[in-house]
């Protein structure tokens, strides 16, 4: 399986082969181990994204959860070449990242697990193994993990880099070793996977390791060469020696030969060791001439794609040059036309000399014209002068009428706001009026009200007072009674009458 969210397929897939083209995390944030795995686990994982230090532990932490007890996890670009491409910021074209601080975050937060960097070329491979799913270290401590390695230099790390980084040499014995340990499997079937997967790797290697061999290799036999000039040397001058024993003064000068001798040996020693620098220079130089190399072609590329289309408008420019060519022949022919018109054109030019002779004749006329309405001018002029006089008065008439017309509309907005003040009141003065009238047609209603009411008394009391002169022309026992009952029922009449003629005086 294949995860990345721009995938550049250059060859058809097998069947067993899947490509998803979306990013790490959301992969793994969408999906469930038993859904793509089912019941297995990754047996590897080759870990070469993004070449930051967080992408790489993200990934890891992913892939950690998936696997299972002999899982093997590969991490590209662990080995750091120089400060300028380990940078998180691209500089250079090969450029690594900082994924070798992943190598110090395992050995500092999981101490657990086991770490086999391998130097190959060109950044290094880091085997790691002995994974636990159960494990969240990592995911639970991750920002603490982040802030302590982000601010990490490479110079704080390059001299103790190889123990720093657990740093190996490609020996196909230990990582068998180290791989059997992690896979539980004989050493000799490892071997015998190992030394085909070195087969495969020398094949895509092949062609750099020898030239880098063969320059190795010549150095070596050039100081052999060195070497033994040195050792026929010596041997002449150890002859030398013995002829002249028997002499002090020539001990003295052997023994300020030997002397030179050493001093020899010591500029020969610093010389290899310069050579040995001057070696490491060249490689990293040789790098960057295929770097550049590989620039120049891409430029020399570009460079024939701009002299095809260079071709192009040439061929155009030579079909437009062909145009061009019958144009300027037919131009000729129409300038000989013109030529032919040029000379009609100098005969009516000599014609319309001669008018113009004449025209200047009718101009003087006319000049003379012009000066006497000049004269005419300037007296315009003085009747203009004096009415810019009385315009400048009449402004200055508009401008005192302009200032007493904003007198006069700064009083009329103060009456304005006084007749909308006076609106106010008298809108007040209507609701209160039309509140009276409510008023007093409901005291008109009541008044009609209580004069029916007197009506109606006033009928009773007529009837009561019928009533009394017939009890008064009685002489029963019992019309007695009734003449003491009645005065008294007049009276409370009365008093109710006279109360409620008193209310009314009062409203």
């Amino acid at each position: 399986m294949g995860i990345d969210p721009e995938p550049e397929i250059r060859h058809e897939l097998t069947a067993n082969t899947t490509v998803f083209p979306e990013k790490s995390d959301d992969f793994f944030a969408a999906r469930k181990k038993e859904d793509v795995l089912g019941n297995g686990v990754i047996d590897l994982a080759f870990i070469d994204g993004m070449h930051l230090f967080e992408s790489v532990l993200d990934d890891f932490i992913h892939v950690e959860r998936w696997a299972g007890p002999h899982t093997i996890v590969l991490i590209h670009d662990t080995v750091p070449a120089d400060a300028l491409s380990v940078k998180r910021e691209r500089q250079t074209r090969f450029w690594t990242g900082d994924v070798y601080k992943f190598v110090l975050c395992l050995k500092e937060f999981r101490p657990d697990l086991k770490i086999y960097n391998l130097n190959i070329g060109p950044s290094g491979l880091c085997f790691v193994g002995n994974l636990n799913p159960a494990s969240t270290v990592l995911s639970d401590r991750r920002s603490e993990i982040v802030n302590r390695f982000m601010d990490i230099e490479y110079s704080t790390i390059a001299p103790n880099r190889d123990s720093l980084l657990c740093i190996r040499e490609n020996s196909n014995e230990e990582l068998s070793r180290f791989l059997a340990g992690i896979l539980g499997r004989p050493t000799q079937e490892f071997q015998a996977q190992m030394q085909t997967l070195r087969h495969d790797v020398q094949k895509e290697f092949s062609g750099k390791l020898q030239a880098e061999c063969e320059k190795s290799a010549e150095t070596i036999r050039e100081l052999q060469a060195a070497l033994k000039k040195h050792r026929e040397t010596i041997v002449r001058r150890d002859q030398a020696l013995l002829q002249f024993n028997e002499t002090k003064q020539a001990l003295e000068k052997w023994r300020a030969e030997c002397v030179r001798q050493k001093e020899l040996l010591a500029a020969l020693r610093d010389t290899v060791s310069r050579r040995d620098a001057s070696l490491e220079k060249l490689k990293l130089e040789r790098e960057t001439t295929v770097r550049k190399t590989e620039h120049l072609q891409q430029l020399l590329a570009e460079q024939k794609s701009v002299i095809d289309r260079r071709e192009t408008e040439y061929r155009q420019q030579k079909e437009l040059l062909a145009a061009l060519r019958d144009t300027v022949s037919r131009r000729d022919a129409s300038l000989e036309k013109l030529k032919l018109e040029r000379e009609a054109l100098v005969q009516k030019t000599e014609c319309m000399h001669r008018l113009l002779e004449e025209r200047n004749s009718v101009i003087d006329k006319r000049n003379a014209e012009i000066a006497a309405g000049k004269m005419e001018i300037e007296k315009c002029r003085t009747a203009v002068i004096w009415r810019d006089e009385a315009l400048e008065k009449q402004k200055r008439r508009i401008e005192e009428l302009s200032i007493s017309l904003e007198k006069h509309r700064a009083a009329i907005d103060k009456r304005d706001a006084a007749l909308v003040k006076h609106k106010a009141v008298i809108a007040k003065r209507d609701e209160a009026l039309l509140r009276h009238q409510a008023a007093i047609a409901k005291r008109d209603g009541w008044l009609a009200q209580n004069r029916r009411i007197i009506d109606d008394k006033c009928v009773e009391l007529r009837l009561l007072t019928e009533q009394l002169m017939q009890i008064r022309n009685s002489r029963s026992y019992r019309a007695g009674q009734c003449i003491t009952y009645f005065p008294r029922k007049l009276r409370i009449v009365w008093r109710k009458f006279r109360n409620r003629q008193k209310k009314q005086i009062a409203l």
